[in-house]
């Protein structure tokens, strides 16, 4: 969209540069300023100049320029040259608007008029936003408008480019068709409120200015009045010009004579598509990571558990006589080395045992041996005392 309205506002530039530039050609200030000493010295209204002799010889000398610029220019659709006073001196059209005061005519409450008047009062190049425009059949038109300077920098006329709303690109209907799928939309809305473009292909030229829009983007716009200069503004859920729920946000448009907004909009349900989908499989996500993590705390908390249930049922069975344990671990950490300090402990106790067992038994054999000795002194018949005296 950012893009669209960058192209579309560019358009305009590039036209303006072409319109400050034959506005600034001398040929076409010395074109109109013949046609004003002409109406001058004939005594005659514009509408009845412009039918005369004097008018086409003075034109058909100098017009040739202005022609050939209409033909290597395909949006230009007609050229004007206005005096001072709103007199029509010159088209290309020659159509019914030809010789009429843009002032006091048919034509005053027009917005051609309107930019006339500004240019000649400000010497701003203008464009007049569009209307329908009746020596045109009313088709869709707009006005580009430009003051013609004498030598001495006076305001003697104005140069208009009459440009039909077919011409103009209209890059925000590009973006409708590219998103047809989609119940995204973008329209441009002029400060009255009524459209300036079609919404989408299927709606008619005829809702261009007949189409009133009062949605809450347009009344927040209308409300700044254009001095909001963020390029993009979000005005969020509201009913949009289909009727259902959207989502909106508008951007400012600014065109040298005119104030217009582009307002995009979304209905709310697929604006929150994506959303939803990522909360739902944000959702799976945490929920899969907290049984992920439980599992695995599981795990863990087994293979810390175990061991030690290992080594509490060894403990256990050593103190119920039990020796001949050994507890089988197979991590590689502090309870690793504790089930190898504890086997260490069981194997160097039963080896101790078993040396105080042997030493016990050698004793016992000791004491048994000293015993059947002292039996058998016993059982000696002692001698005769004299014969021990003897010996």
């Amino acid at each position: 969209v950012q893009g669209a309205r960058s192209k579309f506002i560019n358009w305009f530039h590039y036209r303006f540069v072409d319109l400050n530039v034959q506005a600034e050609n001398r040929h076409n200030i010395h074109l109109l300023a013949q046609l004003k000493e002409g109406l001058q010295q004939s005594s005659k209204n514009s509408e009845e100049y412009v039918k005369s002799l004097d008018w086409a010889q003075r034109v058909d000398v100098l017009q040739d320029p202005l022609i050939n610029l209409t033909r290597n220019y395909n949006y230009l659709y007609d050229i004007f040259l206005i005096d001072a006073t709103g007199n029509i001196l010159y088209t290309i059209a020659h159509e019914s608007d030809l010789g009429t005061n843009l002032f006091t005519g048919p034509l005053s409450d027009t917005r051609f008029t309107r930019s006339v008047k500004t240019t000649l009062k400000t010497g701003q190049s203008l464009f007049s936003d569009l209307e329908r425009y009746a020596p045109t059949n009313d088709q869709l038109t707009g006005f580009f408008t430009a003051p013609l300077m004498d030598e001495l920098g006076n305001i003697i006329g104005v140069l208009a480019f009459q440009v039909q709303f077919e011409k103009i690109p209209n890059n925000i209907i590009a973006i409708n068709d590219k998103y047809s799928n989609s119940s995204q939309v973008h329209y441009l809305l002029g400060a009255d409120g009524y459209l300036r473009s079609k919404i989408k292909n299927n709606y008619n030229y005829s809702e261009v200015l007949s189409k009133f829009i009062d949605t809450r983007s347009f009344q927040q716009w209308r409300k700044a009045n254009s001095e909001d200069r963020k390029l993009l503004q979000e005005t969020g859920y509201y009913i949009g010009i289909d009727g259902h729920q959207v989502m909106g946000m508008y951007q400012n448009v600014q065109v040298p004579g005119v104030k217009w907004v582009l307002v995009s909009e979304i209905n709310q349900a697929e604006a929150l598509a994506d959303a939803h989908w990522l909360g739902a499989a944000t959702l799976i996500l945490v929920v899969l990571t907290g049984l992920s993590v439980a599992l695995l705390a599981i795990y863990q908390a087994r293979r810390i558990v175990q061991p030690i249930s290992q080594l509490v049922n060894a403990s256990k069975a050593v103190s119920a006589g039990e020796v001949e344990q050994k507890v089988v671990v197979t991590v590689d950490n502090e309870i690793g080395d504790l089930a190898k300090a504890f086997n260490h402990m069981l194997a160097v106790q039963n080896e101790y045992a078993k040396t105080l067992e042997m030493s016990q038994k050698q004793t016992e054999r000791a004491l048994n041996d000293l015993a059947m000795q002292k039996l058998r002194w016993i059982n000696i018949p002692l001698l005769p005392l004299r014969m021990l005296r003897g010996l």
